[in-house]
């Protein structure tokens, strides 16, 4: 019944691993949610709820200014619920790190610029052999998810690099997308 599927899932809280305050994360999984289907953590407590059918799960969270973290193997057994809470390390601010979410992705896609990379950027995607499929110029602010649409691409994996205009430094990221 629906009832018993309320309890079917994954559920926990996500918090900052020094001060332990809670942390708004975008939480997906790998497989169930490459249709844009992920959650996001209460901005107040932290606190999130992931419905998904019994199996093993991996699942990811991202949140502006944290790393990304991937729990891995988590278990959901028939009408029960899995606690998971997460404890997210502040991102270096000297990353250069790109941070995309959901992967794969259906073909909309979240995109976390480094904080290197605040500014005018132009953003190029290539397939895997370095064809240009696309190429967007755009003001950019770091930490802030940007969201794009590739659902006209083909499933496969594909390469996102971005330049910024002023200062010429480039940071480049795989993603795939899973097309049925």
């Amino acid at each position: 019944s629906y009832v018993s599927e309320v309890f079917t899932g994954i559920h926990g809280r996500v918090t900052d691993s020094v001060t332990g305050e809670s942390v708004d994360a975008m939480v997906y999984s790998h497989v169930h949610d490459a249709d844009s289907s992920f959650v996001f953590s209460d901005k107040t407590n932290g606190r999130y709820i992931r419905l998904l059918e019994p199996g093993v799960w991996a699942l990811s969270f991202v949140a502006d200014g944290y790393e990304k973290y991937v729990a891995e193997d988590v278990v959901v057994n028939s009408d029960e619920t899995t606690t998971l809470d997460v404890r997210l390390k502040k991102e270096d601010k000297g990353t250069d790190k790109i941070i995309l979410g959901p992967v794969p992705s259906s073909g909309w896609l979240n995109v976390i610029l480094p904080y290197s990379m605040e500014g005018i950027n132009q953003m190029t995607i290539t397939d895997i052999g370095g064809r240009k499929l696309a190429s967007y110029t755009d003001f950019y602010l770091p930490g802030i998810a940007i969201e794009h649409d590739f659902s006209k691409f083909a499933g496969g994996v594909y390469l996102v690099s971005v330049r910024n205009i002023s200062s010429g430094k480039t940071v480049t990221a795989k993603f795939v997308i899973a097309k049925e």
